[in-house]
């Protein structure tokens, strides 16, 4: 039961990191990036160097093994052996890709960070009332 709960935590943990990589690299293909945008990009970028620091094996795997799995692969259950294998290779280049590209869009767009996302400035809200006004 205690594996099945390793197991678990890090396919929800695999889950949010998966999701994060795809929005970042949506948000810098198409220059959108938002408040989601840096919570995805520490969640990516922190699972990337917790698993480097690793020697590129999960941390999760020498629970496993002290737990009783017979390899300490934490993701014989919830994920084919082939994909598992992969998810470096697989993940990598997106997440690579769409945080290249939304630091391209903010150094060449002026500086409005699509890390953040656009901020009206107080002049342009202000004219944006008178106007209404």
């Amino acid at each position: 039961m205690a594996v099945f709960a390793v197991k678990l935590v890090h396919s929800l943990i695999f889950l949010s990191v998966s999701v994060s990589i795809l929005h970042i690299f949506y948000a810098g293909i198409t220059a959108r990036g938002s408040g989601v945008t840096k919570v995805a990009l520490a969640l990516a970028w922190g699972e990337s160097l917790v698993f480097a620091s690793n020697r590129w094996n999960c941390p999760l795997r020498s629970l496993a093994e002290k737990l009783g799995a017979e390899s300490g692969q934490v993701t014989d259950i919830f994920l084919p052996r082939w994909f598992a294998d992969r998810i470096p290779w697989i993940f990598t280049p997106p997440l690579v890709i769409g945080t290249l590209a939304l630091f391209w869009h903010h150094w060449h767009k002026g500086h409005s960070s699509p890390l953040i996302g656009s901020v009206p400035s107080s002049d342009t809200l202000a004219g944006v009332l008178v106007e209404q006004g």
